[in-house]
């Protein structure tokens, strides 16, 4: 594959590229941070230049699981394509709002365009572009609570989509979904969360005291 398609553009010049990840890989789980390590630091090798490399995290495909436990599914590959935003010259989109029962999102405009910010704002100099959205940072524990904190998320909100392919005019709103809990016990639980200062803090009646991944930090 690399021989018949990237090959044969090795001596031409390239701003940077772009990855969208095919779903065959979903499994790969931890594996694929150290694949896609891998791939990027071998086009580097071969162009002789330090290339922006910006990928698309997996789109939605499957319903979202229902047990508050999760880590099922795409979870793993996705944590693995986050983690690496740890390597220089990385820069990833987030699709889990965009995906559809059929694998591969009908939106393409919103594909691109967030592909797009990304160059701009990193690679031509277009001031005030927003070119992320949240993406997590940490998290704290104590007085019972969890509190996530963010990168990209000055003035944070949560909205509705009005429809599955409508993301230009959401709707606000207070509820959030999605985050779960755990205690020593290791059983997860749905969370109560709200959003404070730009970060979410995460309660549940059924966790006094939450935990890391359910261990004590």
């Amino acid at each position: 594959m690399y021989n018949g398609m990237a090959g044969p553009v090795v001596p031409y010049a390239i701003r940077g590229a772009l990855w969208y990840q095919g779903e065959a890989n979903g499994d790969k789980g931890d594996t694929y941070f150290h694949k896609m390590h891998a791939l990027y630091a071998g086009w580097q090798k071969r162009w002789g230049q330090q290339l922006p490399f910006y990928y698309a995290q997996l789109a939605s495909f499957v319903p979202a699981n229902t047990s508050p436990e999760g880590g099922d599914g795409w979870a793993k590959i996705r944590e693995a394509q986050r983690r690496m935003l740890t390597v220089p010259g990385t820069g990833m989109i987030v699709l889990t709002d965009v995906g559809e029962a059929d694998i591969h999102p009908r939106n393409k405009f919103e594909v691109g365009k967030r592909f797009a910010l990304l160059a701009l704002a990193k690679n031509y100099g277009t001031k005030d572009v927003v070119c992320s959205g949240p993406i997590y940072k940490s998290v704290a524990f104590g007085n019972g609570k969890a509190t996530v904190a963010f990168d990209h998320c000055k003035g944070l909100k949560a909205a509705k989509k009005r429809g599955p392919h409508d993301l230009n005019d959401p709707v606000p709103t207070d509820e959030l979904t999605g985050f779960a809990i755990a205690g020593e016990d290791k059983k997860w639980f749905w969370a109560d969360a709200k959003i404070v200062d730009d970060k979410v803090v995460l309660s549940s009646k059924d966790v006094e005291r939450p935990c890391p991944f359910g261990k004590l930090a």
